[in-house]
């Protein structure tokens, strides 16, 4: 049964006004947002509230040879049906792993950069209440592109050099470089 129900005693000698908080000990519900109440001394008040399941997504991350990445940054957002957008961000414990619970239902998207590999996108993500969803994500390294920026009197130092693959327009696969004193990058 996901509704649940908190009973609380007034015990202020002088009308105030609370605020209620919620805890569970199961990590898997959304919990609901405080409520601001009004109490008199001696009264019972009885607040409803709805908990809902929430979905998880975990997994692992690690280089194109299966070496566990720590460390990782990865940012979850969530389109849920109410609209309002979701987003959570973490890093991967030392053996790799991650963990984001508990999450609201709806559509999600998965990204992460790190120094030394292409960045990672997951698209159309599905989440429903109580889903417990594993990715395993092996990071690519891709190529490396190496020259030299010159003009008419040599190296130009501190120019500004963009990479992304052939074809695509929208810049988010990116990367870049600065040239150095010589015009290397």
């Amino acid at each position: 049964n996901n509704a649940a129900q908190a009973l609380a005693r007034a015990e202020a000698r002088k009308k105030s006004a609370d605020q209620l908080s919620f805890q569970t000990a199961n990590p898997t519900c959304i919990l609901p947002p405080r409520k601001q109440v009004a109490v008199e001394d001696g009264d019972d008040l009885s607040v409803s509230f709805r908990l809902e399941r929430g979905a998880s997504l975990r997994g692992t991350v690690a280089d194109d040879a299966g070496k566990p990445l720590p460390g990782y940054r990865l940012t979850l957002t969530i389109r849920p049906a109410d609209g309002a957008q979701v987003r959570r961000t973490q890093e991967t414990d030392d053996k790799g792993q991650f963990l984001f619970s508990p999450l609201p239902a709806g559509w999600g998207s998965l990204g992460g950069q790190s120094p030394g590999f292409l960045p990672y996108r997951k698209e159309n993500i599905r989440l429903t209440p109580g889903d417990d969803q594993s990715l395993a994500i092996a990071l690519d390294r891709g190529g490396q592109v190496e020259g030299y920026v010159t003009d008419g009197l040599g190296g130009v130092p501190g120019l500004l050099v963009f990479s992304r693959p052939y074809g695509d327009a929208s810049f988010q696969n990116v990367a870049q470089a600065t040239t150095d004193d010589s015009g290397h990058y």
